[in-house]
C-alpha cells in the first residue's frame, strides 16, 4: 500500500529542528519578512540530490512601504538520505556582512 505524501508545516519555532520524511513528503517553511527593508530570506544550502524546491510564495496583507509581510519556501523530499537546509535573512547586495539570522533545519529522507 503506497503511503500519501506528507507536507509538514514549519515557522521559526522549528529553527534548529531534525526532521524525518519520505520521499514525496513536502516542507513548507513560513518566516516572516518585511522586504521593504532590503532583507529577504533566500535559501543558502541544502542537497539538490535529496530534496528540491519545489515552490515560493510571498504574502504581504497590508499595502504600502514598510509593510511586513511573510515567505513560505516549499521543498519536496526526493530520495533517501540527510542533508542540512539552511536559509538566511540578508540583503543581497551586502556580500561582506554576515546575514541577519539564519534558519537551520536536519532532513533525514527515509529510504
Amino acid at each position: 500500500m503506497k503511503q500519501t505524501p506528507a507536507t509538514l508545516m514549519l515557522s521559526e519555532a522549528d529553527q534548529g529542528r531534525e526532521l524525518e520524511v519520505r520521499p514525496g513528503d513536502r516542507l513548507s517553511i513560513r518566516l516572516p519578512e518585511n522586504a521593504s527593508t532590503g532583507y529577504r530570506w533566500t535559501v543558502e544550502h541544502y542537497d539538490a540530490a535529496l530534496i528540491e524546491p519545489w515552490a515560493l510564495e510571498s504574502a504581504y496583507p497590508a499595502a504600502g512601504a514598510g509593510a511586513a509581510g511573510e515567505v513560505c519556501f516549499v521543498f519536496r523530499a526526493r530520495k533517501a538520505g540527510s542533508t542540512e537546509l539552511v536559509l538566511k535573512h540578508s540583503r543581497s547586495w551586502e556580500h561582506a556582512l554576515a546575514p541577519l539570522a539564519r534558519f537551520r533545519l536536519q532532513v533525514l529522507v527515509q529510504p
